[in-house]
């Protein structure tokens, strides 16, 4: 089984729960293993994290599928063509369910089509048209919804990361055996802590990990938010703003943040719905970079980020 595969099995069940989930992505890597296959190995993961969380976040991030922590559980989000006018050729980005009615129809499909393939996630298939019109003559062949801009209309729905109005209180764990550490606004690291050091600070983005285990709290105005840690990362970087923190070049229309520093998922879906490609990591720089992204998205999306753009 592929990641192609995995997610034609995850369209037919629509939903399910993570254990679900969980076995078959380790079935997933047994059969891969048995194959000699190297697209899903652990080894060529570049991540400190299972190979089940690596490829959740690619399906996430693709907007292939929802996942929800507090149910624990999947949905295949359905299939849309994320639509995007670039330098004067609309591009057509297919996300959600993949059934092979969709795939079948791909193949025979006369107009041209980008497949590329990526590690640890579904292939992204791609349409370049010069109109608009054809790209919905695709969406109808198809069966699937388009979505217009898909980026800045997500973004545009999404409140600028803060105070966690939308987070319940929740104290982190208190028993022995966890390591702690806290998030470095300055250094843009994570350093050792402790428990005690909760209680003293007025605002700080806390990281608990034992084993695969990895729980982040924010505490904010004396009080305590268990929270995704990108939105902790940021609500905190929110009250600095750091120059040439987010970068932007408007020739190569490339976003560039810290490596460190991911967008929250939903900013990061935005820009990844720019081009429908994941992020490269620059060696150079050490930063993360956005293709296709425009002038004007890109200031939205630090504007959420709540830090400023430097133009390179």
């Amino acid at each position: 089984m592929s990641a192609n595969e995995l997610l034609i099995w995850m369209s037919a069940r629509m939903g399910g729960s993570w254990q679900q989930f969980r076995a078959a992505v380790e079935a997933l890597q047994e059969r891969s293993a048995e194959n000699s296959n190297p697209s899903i190995n652990d080894e060529d993961s570049s991540q400190d994290l299972p190979i089940y969380q690596t490829l959740r976040f690619s399906l996430q991030r693709l907007a292939h599928v929802e996942f929800t922590r507090e149910e624990l559980s999947w949905r295949t989000v359905p299939p849309v063509l994320a639509a995007n006018n670039h330098e004067g050729s609309w591009i057509g980005i297919l996300c959600g369910a993949r059934s092979p009615v969709i795939c079948k129809l791909i193949d025979d499909m006369t107009a041209p089509v980008e497949r590329r393939c990526i590690a640890f996630a579904p292939d992204v298939i791609r349409f370049e048209t010069s109109k608009r019109e054809e790209l919905l003559k695709i969406s109808a062949a198809l069966g699937a919804a388009v979505q217009v801009n898909a980026a800045d209309t997500l973004l545009a729905a999404l409140p600028a990361v803060g105070a966690p109005r939308h987070y319940a209180e929740e104290a982190p764990p208190s028993t022995p055996g966890w390591n702690i550490q806290q998030f470095s606004t300055g250094l843009l690291r994570w350093e050792q802590s402790e428990f005690r050091e909760i209680a003293r600070r007025n605002v700080g983005l806390f990281r608990f990990s034992q084993g695969f285990q990895r729980f982040h709290f924010l505490k904010w105005s004396g009080k305590t938010f268990r929270v995704p840690v990108q939105l902790g990362k940021y609500s905190v970087l929110s009250r600095r703003r750091r120059k040439r923190f987010i970068a932007y070049s408007g020739r190569l229309t490339i976003f560039s943040v810290p490596v460190i520093c991911r967008p929250p998922l939903l900013i990061e879906r935005a820009l990844v719905l720019c081009s429908g490609f994941l992020p490269a990591l620059n060696p150079t720089t050490g930063r993360l970079e956005y293709q296709n992204v425009p002038h004007n998205t890109a200031r939205a999306a630090a504007a959420l980020l709540r830090q400023e753009v430097s133009f390179i």
